[in-house]
């Protein structure tokens, strides 16, 4: 799930190569929006802690996934940043393995800045078996993460609705799932992209579209930068054909980003 070998710049000439197409966006360099790069999201203020981050996933169109391998599915993620060496990368991840749903998060820490991160902890949770490698329209997936009153992440919230009605649901707290107090950390960027199983993999999506709904307890900023605060750069190595639509560089504490398949 980690790309030690990924720079911003690699993964924004990759997605170029695959033939996205950089949109034009107010005041700030243009991310690529496609398959492993999006908006980086911010607070409006410099290095700002993120608190009560949460992304609620609308699916409108009839998500499919392409059997290619062993690992047929797909994740999104939600890949969160920090200040802090201690968690300096923070996964939080609802992803179709087969046609299990599941729920997963993982934090690394940094032992330096041009140094491979250390994995703590990635447990994961199941939440809803499927018929085949399809979320269908009309399911609604939530991923809300908890703060203490240091600004740590201390656990998330993964739940899984379908016309209105929860499906599934689990409560994680970091410190019951191999995550120590003393390496908690605040977030300061995240990134939701939905890209190929764990493990490097590319998910080949033959249709999918909707909606991400993003929220926190204040105003935020969406641009290509992570903040100069952050104790460790790094992407994912995961892949997929997917696409993300433009939205405003300083969108408020709230807004939504549509998602199809390319």
């Amino acid at each position: 799930m980690l790309d030690r070998r990924n720079t911003i710049a690699g993964l924004m000439g990759t997605a170029i190569a695959a033939g996205a197409v950089r949109p034009v966006f107010a005041g700030a360099a243009a991310p690529v929006l496609a398959g492993r790069s999006n908006y980086r999201i911010t607070t409006q203020q410099s290095c700002g802690d993120l608190l009560r981050a949460s992304v609620v996933i609308d699916i409108t169109e009839d998500l499919v996934c392409k059997p290619t391998n062993a690992q047929n599915g797909f994740n999104f993620q939600m890949n969160c940043y920090s200040n802090e060496a201690r968690s300096a990368w923070q996964q939080y991840i609802v992803g179709l393995a087969g046609t299990d749903l599941h729920g997963k998060f993982q934090n690394f820490r940094s032992v330096g800045p041009n140094k491979p991160m250390k994995s703590m902890a990635k447990p994961q949770f199941p939440l809803l078996s499927l018929p085949n490698l399809t979320l269908p329209a009309g399911y609604r997936i939530t991923i809300a993460l908890a703060d203490d009153a240091s600004h740590n992440v201390t656990g998330v919230d993964f739940t899984v609705a379908k016309g209105g009605q929860t499906v599934a649901h689990k409560q994680v707290t970091l410190t019951d799932n191999g995550i120590d107090q003393a390496n908690l950390a605040p977030i300061v960027a995240f990134e939701l992209v939905l890209v190929g199983p764990a493990g490097g993999h590319t998910a080949v999506l033959k249709s999918g579209g909707g909606t991400f709904a993003y929220s926190a307890a204040g105003a935020m900023a969406a641009g290509a930068d992570l903040p100069a605060c952050i104790a460790h750069a790094n992407g994912t190595a995961e892949q997929s054909n997917s696409t993300y639509g433009r939205v405003a560089a300083n969108p408020g504490a709230s807004f939504t980003q549509t998602f199809a398949v390319s």
